[in-house]
């Protein structure tokens, strides 16, 4: 049985859990974007797309740092929606 429970371990440590670093780094803005243009919105579901925040960062609101993210098209997102007063994120990538 420890030997079943190491090899799971193991698994989990090799391949990963949890989100992606383009994930982690999309949710970061994507979150930052929310709390700084959309909060004041009320709504349920909030979509903020990788063209967003190209935007904002062209009209110098904002510094992010896309560059891990150069190779995803811009129809990219993330879906932030609120639940029981916990964001719940959903991604939708297209890169290469």
């Amino acid at each position: 049985m420890k030997k079943y429970i190491l090899i799971l371990v193991t698994l989990v440590i090799l391949t990963g859990c949890g989100l992606s670093k383009k994930e982690k780094i999309f949710k970061k803005y994507a979150l930052d974007y929310y709390e700084n243009y959309m909060q004041d919105i009320d709504m349920d579901n909030y979509q903020i797309t990788l063209k967003m925040l190209k935007n904002s960062n062209n009209k110098k609101k904002t510094n992010y740092d896309l560059d891990k993210l150069k190779n995803c098209h811009d129809d990219s997102y993330v879906n932030i929606s609120i639940e029981n007063n916990k964001n719940k994120y959903e991604f939708k990538l297209n890169c290469k």
